[in-house]
């Protein structure tokens, strides 16, 4: 029985699938340094051609799995930045930065791109740059876009600060009020006389 083209794109689908959650997988064990292509079709069950069929390198199949990771992220990031008063907005983003919702492989995904010169770039194009231009876009003053930078560069802190802290814990309701008022008064801050 011959397949149908919808059939294929099926099967192709899920295939792109079954590598993206394989890649991610091994992004977040080994970096993007410390994997091939051949491991990631490995753990996958696929033949190595198929991540330059779907994905064209092993960049490009990095850059699908970051925007996977982050799209439910970016997503409510969107919502809380555009809906929520700016009186209340150092709270919401408080709130975002201690989520336990994030899984610890999203985040170990995170913050191994983060330290890898070859992904860096990425990660602040699909990451970094938006959330930045998306604040900036909401922000007051002539200062947002330094404001911005600062409010990306807290929560990114506070979040990492805490996944990997070995300090005794400050209670998680305490650690937000305290990323609260640091965030608030960013969001809030005038603008510096030169």
């Amino acid at each position: 029985m011959a397949t149908t083209p919808r059939q294929r794109r099926s099967d192709g689908q899920r295939t792109r699938e079954i590598l993206l959650q394989a890649a991610i997988g091994c992004f977040a064990d080994h970096g993007i340094d410390g994997v091939g292509i051949r491991a990631i079709a490995s753990r996958a069950g696929t033949d190595p051609a198929l991540v330059s069929r779907y994905f064209g390198s092993k960049e490009g199949l990095f850059g699908a799995a970051l925007d996977k990771v982050y799209d439910e992220h970016r997503q409510g990031f969107i919502r809380i930045v555009t809906a929520t008063p700016s009186e209340r907005l150092g709270r919401a983003l408080a709130e975002v930065a201690m989520s336990s919702d994030s899984s610890e492989t999203a985040f170990r995904f995170f913050l191994r791109a983060t330290l890898s010169p070859t992904t860096v770039a990425l990660v602040t194009e699909h990451v970094i740059a938006p959330g930045e231009a998306l604040l900036t876009d909401n922000l007051q003053g002539d200062d947002r876009v330094e404001r911005a930078r600062a409010i990306v560069s807290l929560m990114i802190g506070a979040a990492t600060t805490l996944t990997l802290s070995t300090l005794p814990s400050i209670p998680r309701d305490r650690y937000i009020e305290i990323l609260e008022a640091a965030l608030q008064t960013v969001i809030d801050a005038s603008p510096i006389d030169a």
